[in-house]
């Protein structure tokens, strides 16, 4: 009898616990106290203000060997929130916030509190140059302050309308005004995120205990004015958006953005990864690398969401989700440099990912062109309907082979290079107009399409050629050198 009364007091205290630990983690949580100098003291602390105060969020944290992401979901009244934080391995912190549309307009405001408050200095981004700014008590521009101890960027106000196919139009309205107010101990900000009925509202920043960016580095000041994500690009936690290039594609506003899988902007901050230039492009090239990962599809690439409804959907009848091995091989190129650089397994075994696919998409699609050559077709979508073959293209994709054969000495990238680099050469003629400029594209009979080649983008591209030939096979090509010259011709009789 004693022995079972014993039984029934330890299983007592069992349940006990774990109510406990079950109510611990249903308790709502609306603020979080950031250490970004591994000094065991708040650098930052982030509240969020109205509904979600008294909300229970969903918690996920996914791990990868340079960042963690963990996301606090709120939901209540049909109303959504998220709060997102990604914790990089150098100690900064981005954020994403982002209060979705509701049947009634709502205010979730962010609040940031950084206690450093010694020698501010602050600036912001004007027509592509840097300017130094005293703190306002309001603002509603992006900006970045350096304090003795604390760095960080504190993002604008965005309000979308949800298009569809990975596709936001942006809202002309005045951005809310961020609150700034100062203490003796610490500077708080204030981010309002009104939602409404078919309307959402977003921020972003990153919080620091290092500068994020050397503005007395002209290399930096000016790298970093390509990766500010404010006007005509986009930053969110899936990745970079960009403007919808015209209005054949659909969905479409004139003032929409939708999500780039060229990671153009990965591109730039991977070549500036030392600290010398600022934590800030380790930080963006560390969250594209991750959401590159996150996004690519089951087959190995990166689709672009939205139609081009009025060329490649009507010529070519391909539609929404489609590969375009341009933007594919510019991230793949880009993931390429940031794994090298960083020695990321998870990067690597998204690039195999990649490189498989690719290989069986070089091996199905392509159009030989001679005993040795090929030309691989600029788009595909999931039902198999091809494009032409545009140089830029062909040229990106064989670049990226020979830059992953020369970090990598894999013989199979040499060779699907040397396949792709032989398609140019063997119809080498074909590119040229009688003005010396380039064609842009060839179509799948060889035949010249006649709208012209980019100003410089593709000569650049085969300057690239020619360098990487040199690092992996030691001579360079004669065929691309003979076609920069006529483009150069070209280009000097303007």
């Amino acid at each position: 009898m004693q022995k079972f009364i014993w039984m029934l007091f330890i299983c007592f205290f069992i349940f006990l616990s774990l109510q406990i630990k079950v109510c611990a983690q249903e308790e709502p949580q609306a603020s979080f106290s950031l250490d970004v100098t591994n000094d065991l003291n708040i650098d930052y602390t982030i509240r969020l203000l109205g509904w979600p105060q008294t909300v229970t969020p969903v918690i996920e944290t996914v791990r990868y060997p340079h960042a963690s992401y963990t996301y606090y979901r709120y939901q209540a009244n049909k109303r959504t929130f998220e709060l997102v934080l990604v914790r990089i391995n150098n100690g900064d912190v981005l954020y994403f916030a982002k209060q979705d549309p509701t049947t009634r307009r709502a205010t979730v405001s962010v609040q940031i509190q950084a206690l450093d408050t010694s020698a501010v200095s602050a600036s912001v981004l004007r027509e592509k140059k840097w300017e130094h700014i005293k703190l306002p008590a309001t603002t509603s521009a992006p900006f970045y302050v350096q304090g003795s101890s604390l760095a960080y960027r504190i993002g604008s106000v965005t309000a979308f309308t949800p298009l569809g196919h990975n596709t936001f139009a942006e809202k002309k309205v005045q951005h809310p005004d961020i609150a700034i107010q100062k203490s003796t101990q610490a500077i708080t900000y204030t981010i309002p995120l009104p939602a409404e009925r078919n309307v959402l509202a977003s921020t972003w920043g990153v919080l620091s205990g290092q500068p994020l960016l050397a503005f007395q580095n002209k290399d930096a000041a000016r790298a970093s004015a390509a990766i500010e994500f404010d006007t005509i690009r986009k930053l969110d936690v899936d990745g970079a958006y960009s403007r919808t290039p015209d209005a054949t594609y659909e969905p479409y506003t004139s003032t929409s953005f939708y999500l780039n899988p060229a990671n153009l902007e990965g591109l730039q901050a991977v070549q500036y990864l030392d600290k010398s230039y600022g934590s800030l492009f380790y930080d963006i090239a560390t969250h594209l690398a991750y959401s590159a990962v996150r996004n690519q599809n089951e087959h190995g690439y990166w689709p672009t969401q939205p139609r081009s409804s009025g060329w490649l959907y009507e010529d070519y009848k391909i539609s929404f989700g489609y590969m375009d091995n341009r933007r594919n091989a510019d991230n793949a190129t880009f993931l390429l440099r940031y794994a090298h650089f960083t020695k990321d397994d998870a990067v690597w075994a998204c690039l195999q990912k990649w490189d498989r696919y690719h290989t069986r998409y070089i091996n199905t699609y392509s159009l030989k062109t001679g005993k040795e050559g090929c030309l691989i077709p600029d788009y595909v979508d999931e039902q198999g309907h091809l494009s032409h073959t545009s140089l830029n293209h062909q040229v990106a994709n064989l670049n990226y082979l020979l830059e992953s054969y020369v970090y990598t000495q894999n013989p199979a990238k040499k060779q699907q290079a040397i396949t792709l680099l032989r398609g140019i050469e063997e119809t080498k003629t074909r590119w040229v107009m009688p003005n010396h400029n380039l064609y842009y594209a060839l179509s799948r009979n060889l035949r010249p399409l006649p709208q012209r080649d980019y100003l410089e983008l593709t000569r650049d591209d085969l300057l690239l050629s020619q360098y990487l030939l040199n690092r992996a096979t030691g001579t360079k090509s004669t065929d691309i050198q003979w076609l920069i010259n006529e483009k150069n011709k070209w280009l000097n009789s303007r």
